[in-house]
């Protein structure tokens, strides 16, 4: 295997030139080392060192699901979690593409961090709360338990309660 030099132009590709005698592999290792942008804009760190390309992995995973790919989405998601990025999109997004790869129970696991205290990064939104019980209806649906999923989508249901027609238009 043929090693190519790395190639970078600093102007171009940086926020700004590198320090004297600064290599652009030192300057990518210190960066990544350092995850200098990981802290909330709240000023709360974290849930993880790398949280920042957590969120980058679960980004893609989430186009690898829509483009019909759900193992791949299934595998960045669970390295987007490694990294810190604990949020419910990426939660919902692991367990979708569990569902999808079928993977029923998993994906039932993975939605089970919504009921723990310390599951999440950030507390759900009205609409992830009813993405979740949507998602678990799709697993009781395929686990054949057919009464649990009515139930579920009954808990969606009402997260999101019906707005009128001439509100929708």
């Amino acid at each position: 295997m043929t090693r190519l030099p790395l190639i970078l132009d600093p102007d171009r590709y940086l926020d700004g030139p590198l320090a004297p005698g600064q290599s652009v592999k030192a300057f990518a290792y210190d960066t990544w080392q350092s995850g200098t942008n990981d802290a909330d804009e709240d000023g709360r760190g974290a849930a993880g060192p790398h949280r920042g390309h957590g969120e980058v992995l679960a980004s893609l995973g989430l186009i690898y699901l829509r483009h019909g790919d759900p193992a791949r989405a299934m595998v960045l998601g669970l390295a987007a979690m490694s990294m810190g990025d604990l949020s419910p999109k990426t939660i919902l997004m692991i367990g979708e593409a569990m569902l999808l790869a079928g993977d029923p129970q998993q994906a039932s696991a993975v939605l089970s961090r919504f009921d723990r205290d310390d599951g999440l990064a950030t507390p759900p939104s009205q609409a992830e709360r009813a993405a979740r019980h949507y998602i678990a209806a799709r697993i009781h649906d395929r686990l054949g338990e057919t009464e649990r999923a009515r139930a579920e989508l009954k808990q969606a249901r009402d997260i999101v309660p019906e707005k009128p027609v001439e509100d929708r238009i």
